[in-house]
């Protein structure tokens, strides 16, 4: 994930398009399971989702460091 962001970052389109393709399929599930979503919300939400994960990039506020966690 942390070379997809910096990827992103620095302008490749490339990126976002192969970040944009993996997390589609497990956030439609995801939505449908939990929240009973039909598939044009999932749609909607989901392109809402990447648009903030985008500009949380590119203005700095998502960076490679913040998506680190901590195993139990």
């Amino acid at each position: 994930m942390d070379r997809i962001i910096n990827k992103i970052a620095s302008g490749d389109i490339s990126a976002l398009d192969k970040l944009y393709k993996e997390l589609k399929p497990t956030f439609g599930t995801f939505c449908r399971e939990h929240f009973n979503m039909d598939a044009d919300s999932v749609q909607d939400l989901y392109q809402e989702t990447i648009a903030a994960v985008y500009n949380n990039i590119m203005t700095d506020r998502l960076k490679e460091d913040s998506l680190r966690s901590t195993k139990l």
